[in-house]
């Protein structure tokens, strides 16, 4: 059945419409005998059943073109076309009319055969077990059986407006009867039967499974209902002589019949609107964590037990490190380049019904993988770099409490040493001459000047009392130096860690030195607290305003050393004039 083109069944399928909607045409109000058995509408009702499975085969047939659904759909379409040829259902006993009507009391229960082969093939379009290839192989053969006893004996009608058949009349007409009968018993078991193995095919079908099957699911029911309902009424008119009500015995079949078509195809496209929610998908990875993407891979392929997992020497771990075993419904299917996959999706083997879907979400994914790796790797040189700049931060602290230890104990005390010499020295000449003596007193002064200029060195170098006693004390000093008066408000701090006190030391200290030379300021003020786990130092003047960070001077070298520790630097104007400098630093216990 695959093999033949779908757009010729479309053809021949609409090739039938045509003569049926032209009988109905040119018959529908003609004299008795050649006007139609029943009301126009129940034929109309039959030819919308018709274009509705020929449609919705087309449209199954495009939106999965490998899959067999929609060519089986075309071809139930083209069968109950035939069955349902406005000849068949036309007064006249002309023989072109009567051939057709035989041929549609042919078709009769090869429609029953194909509608089965649907239900037990969808989605996949092929028999999935034995049992269901077992059944779909009796309709057909049952499919036979019925026309066979129809062309050996007399076509016997169901009512007394039905239309006869050709028959050979080899057969007795109580014979046909109840070979019919029979015929009629035999496919209420293969109905039944089919049921059977859907319901059970339902039964154990996976979550993702249920959720493609639910709409045929409900259209197999009802036309299960309407089916039953018409054979049993077939059964009381054969058995019994109870005579059937054809027009509500035919509304009932086109009910099914438009019933079908519409679930299955509804199925076919609710698998497509799921895969356009893939755009979906790609904005929830850009905001979802690498750890929590499970979940999110579950709703976009619409399988409750769907996860990413990842290959491990001991096999394969979801995001928890926890063992995954994949079920035998389930399959693994690589994320990123299949040679070297970055992680796999464990999906239901069902999802291998849309490969377009499940490449759309695994190509998402890889990139959502991609950008948190790459995203890691940025963080871990930015780390690194942090790491490196707090480091060469601290060296430079060494090596500046080197410094200033050195000069302190080494050249410091030589030349106070020196002052202490050229005393004794004046001292033991005090009868010499006025111009030697006066040449020991400026030795003396150069001396003990060249003594407080390096003691301020060691102080610009780095402060021995932010070493022995910390911030505070340190900017007091630092504060009571200064050449304008300098307001201070230091919160009682802990001791911090020796890279964050000196950093804040030197933001007091080049800001004030930047107020000294350039704001033209009469005042200036100092705060450092701590608050939320952050130092925050703050200082103001109130001089002309202005200052920025300039590439190489000393603000913006200060700005890099802050940034070094993890902190920021803000400089700006205060609104009544002068300027702020302000850092915000971590702030980390010693």
């Amino acid at each position: 059945m695959r093999r033949v083109c779908p757009v010729v069944l479309l053809a021949v399928g609409g090739c039938f419409v045509a003569v049926d909607v032209g009988l109905l045409l040119a018959f529908g109000r003609a004299g008795t005998e050649y006007g139609l058995r029943f009301g126009v509408d129940l034929y109309v009702l039959g030819i919308i059943t018709v274009l509705a499975f020929l449609v919705g085969g087309y449209a199954a047939f495009r939106l999965r073109p490998g899959n067999a659904t929609g060519v089986l759909m075309l071809w139930l379409g083209v069968v109950v076309a035939v069955n349902d040829s406005a000849g068949y259902l036309l007064v006249t006993t002309a023989w072109p009319v009567v051939v057709l009507r035989t041929v549609a009391v042919l078709f009769v229960p090869v429609q029953w055969a194909v509608a089965i082969h649907i239900v037990l093939a969808y989605p996949t379009g092929s028999l999935r077990d034995r049992t269901a290839a077992a059944t779909v192989r009796a309709c057909y053969a049952a499919a036979l059986f019925g026309p066979a006893v129809s062309l050996l004996g007399r076509h016997a009608p169901l009512c007394g407006r039905c239309p006869a058949a050709l028959g050979l009349g080899l057969i007795s007409t109580t014979m046909a009867r109840r070979l019919e009968t029979a015929d009629l018993a035999l496919w209420a078991a293969l109905i039944a039967a089919g049921l059977v193995v859907f319901a059970r095919r339902f039964g154990q079908a996976s979550g993702r499974e249920r959720r493609i099957l639910a709409y045929p699911a409900g259209a197999v029911a009802v036309g299960a209902v309407v089916v039953v309902a018409f054979l049993v009424q077939v059964v009381l008119a054969r058995g019994f002589g109870i005579r059937l009500q054809l027009p509500l015995a035919d509304a009932m079949e086109v009910t099914a019949a438009l019933v079908l078509p519409a679930g299955f195809l509804l199925g076919l496209l609710r698998e497509r609107f799921e895969e356009a929610r893939v755009s979906d998908l790609v904005r929830q990875l850009a905001v979802t964590p690498p750890q929590e993407l499970s979940p999110v891979l579950a709703r976009a392929l619409g399988d409750p037990g769907a996860r990413l997992v990842y290959a491990a020497d001991s096999g394969y771990l979801d995001q928890a490190g926890r063992r995954v075993e994949p079920a035998g419904h389930q399959r693994l299917t690589p994320v990123g380049n299949p040679g070297q996959p970055v992680a796999f999706l464990l999906h239901d083997r069902i999802l291998d019904l849309q490969p377009q879907l499940v490449d759309a979400v695994g190509n998402a994914v890889a990139l959502a993988l991609d950008n948190a790796r790459l995203h890691a790797e940025v963080l871990a040189q930015l780390a690194a770099v942090d790491a490196s700049r707090a480091r060469i931060v601290e060296s430079a602290d060494n090596a500046r409490r080197k410094l200033e230890r050195d000069l302190h104990d080494g050249a410091q005390q030589r030349l106070v040493s020196l002052g202490l010499g050229l005393r004794v020295v004046r001292e033991r000449l005090a009868g010499a001459d006025p111009v030697t003596l006066a040449l020991l007193d400026e030795t003396g002064q150069q001396a003990t000047s060249a003594v407080a200029e390096l003691r301020d060195l060691a102080r610009g170098i780095h402060p021995a009392t932010l070493t022995q006693q910390g911030i505070a004390a340190a900017v007091e000093q630092l504060t009571l130096r200064c050449p304008i008066p300098v307001r201070r408000h230091i919160a009682d701090l802990d001791r911090l860690s020796a890279s964050i006190e000196a950093t804040a030391y030197f933001v007091v200290s080049e800001a004030l030195a930047n107020v000294v030379k350039h704001a033209q300021a009469t005042a200036a003020a100092v705060t450092i607290d701590c608050a939320d786990g952050r130092l925050r130092v703050r200082v103001t003047d109130d001089g002309t305003g202005g200052a920025a960070a300039v590439p190489g001077g000393g603000l913006s070298g200060l700005a890099d050393r802050v940034a070094a520790v993890a902190g920021s630097l803000t400089i700006g104007d205060l609104p009544d004039g002068g300027t702020s400098v302000a850092a915000d630093l971590p702030c980390t216990p010693a």
